[in-house]
């Protein structure tokens, strides 16, 4: 049931280490298998080690009574199950938790019970290795499990994907990766991640994660609980704290990128991550509020569009110097492009090195025309196409959004869109190399707090 625990965790419970021959209890101290179970209790069920117990009864009481006197304590997380999340690029490698979690007065019972199955299924004289014969008795045969499963109502994202002043829009391709990285394990049905943004100003506020367990891979309601702090703990500083937040008790844990607040409505369990802490605890306080009133999501993620004026995108930009246009009397001025349902547009030269080497254009919207960024998104990619000659658009992450290029042919330039709040942004040029250099240092300016 546990992945990824190699066989030499086994070592010193019930084999040797340098040829791994099997040994009886006899050939071991009750004090060292002892310490192995508290120190180690899942690898010690793991092992599968065959203990002839048989004329040792007496040292297996010893030996589980010893452990059971220092087996009180709460369920313990052996390591944690996921490594890194949305918004990361290293390798995801979520665990089965619900088999990793248990408890040492547990794990005790079902030691107790493995060495006892192991013993009796053995042939030979007591306290000796052999192989087992039809005459072992009946305990011949794969050892019993036991039965579990939590018994958890199945609810929908839109029930938690809600919050006043809240919006949930589309996740960037890095964080729907992985999201998706958590349901690699049976303990996860489904995952849902949305960007959280305030509805007035449209600012972000952090991500929202949304884990459909499936319960019946969740042993028991002790299981359920580390996996919540198990998995909040991940992506904080591996530890976590209780508190209580709108009238629910929620598990927080701070870490090098913000905090972290996850708490479980039914099947789903619900992580809110961000840089700020106030922010996240808006966003959390704002769903419980609207969980306890019943209020029910939107199916689709919607990002704003607020409004701002077009001269708001041309910021100070390292390498990039962004020209006015010379009046069309002096010099004949660059085609506008035509967006569909734009109100405004303003055009500049991209200098870089003292030469116009693009030229970017910001258009503003009517928000009748595009009520979100997701409707935006046709006429983005449209855009970029039809300005590099029709040529194929990819989307693409760049930093802290998604941009749309074309790249043209010799005669044709290439063209990179891209959206900041309210407004569509153009970058057009002949060199590919320079568009995307504009590109790169005018996201960075413009996500830089």
């Amino acid at each position: 049931m546990l992945d990824g625990l190699e066989a030499d965790g086994a070592e010193g419970v019930g084999r040797s280490p340098d040829d791994r021959r099997q040994v009886g209890v006899g050939g071991l101290e009750a004090r060292h298998l002892v310490a192995q179970l508290v120190d180690h209790p899942l690898r010690v069920l793991i092992a599968e080690a065959s203990l002839h117990l048989a004329g040792q009864a007496g040292q297996l009481v010893m030996v589980v009574s010893a452990v059971l006197g220092r087996g009180d304590g709460v369920p313990e997380v052996g390591e944690h199950v996921f490594e890194g999340f949305l918004h990361r690029q290293p390798q995801y490698a979520p665990r089965r938790l619900a088999g990793a979690v248990t408890t040492h007065r547990f794990a005790a019972l079902l030691l107790t019970g493995a060495l006892l199955a192991a013993g009796c299924s053995e042939d030979g004289e007591p306290g000796r290795g052999g192989r087992a014969t039809e005459d072992a008795g009946p305990n011949v045969g794969p050892l019993p499990t036991i039965a579990g499963g939590t018994e958890l109502a199945a609810l929908e994202p839109v029930r938690v994907l809600v919050g006043d002043g809240l919006t949930f829009g589309r996740p960037l391709p890095s964080e729907q990766a992985g999201a998706e990285a958590f349901t690699q394990e049976p303990e996860v049905s489904s995952a849902t991640v949305r960007r959280v943004h305030s509805l007035p100003d449209g600012r972000f506020l952090g991500q929202a994660l949304v884990l459909a367990l499936n319960g019946a891979e969740i042993f028991d309601e002790g299981v359920l609980g580390a996996y919540v702090r198990g998995v909040v703990g991940a992506l904080g500083d591996g530890t976590t704290v209780d508190a209580q937040l709108a009238g629910r008790t929620v598990v927080r844990s701070r870490g090098p990128a913000g905090l972290t607040i996850g708490f479980r409505e039914e099947n789903l369990l619900v992580v809110v991550r961000g840089a700020a802490e106030p922010d996240v605890t808006l966003v959390v306080e704002r769903q419980l509020a609207a969980i306890a009133g019943g209020v029910v999501g939107a199916p689709d993620p919607a990002t704003p569009l607020v409004p701002i004026p077009a001269d708001a995108a041309f910021v100070a930009v390292p390498t990039v110097a962004f020209q006015p246009f010379l009046p069309s009397e002096e010099e004949p001025r660059p085609e506008p492009p035509g967006l569909p349902g734009a109100s405004g547009v303003q055009g500049r030269y991209g200098v870089v090195a003292g030469e116009r080497r693009t030229v970017v254009w910001a258009f503003t919207l009517d928000p009748a025309a595009h009520p979100s960024a997701e409707a935006l998104e046709p006429a983005m990619v449209a855009l970029a196409s039809g300005r590099a000659g029709g040529a194929p658009s990819e989307s693409v992450e760049l930093i802290d959004r998604v941009v749309h290029r074309a790249t043209g042919g010799a005669e044709v330039p290439s063209a990179t869109a891209f959206r900041h709040q309210g407004l569509v942004l153009l970058v057009e040029g002949t060199d590919p190399a320079q568009v995307d250099a504009v590109v790169s240092a005018w996201i960075t300016a413009l996500a830089a707090p």
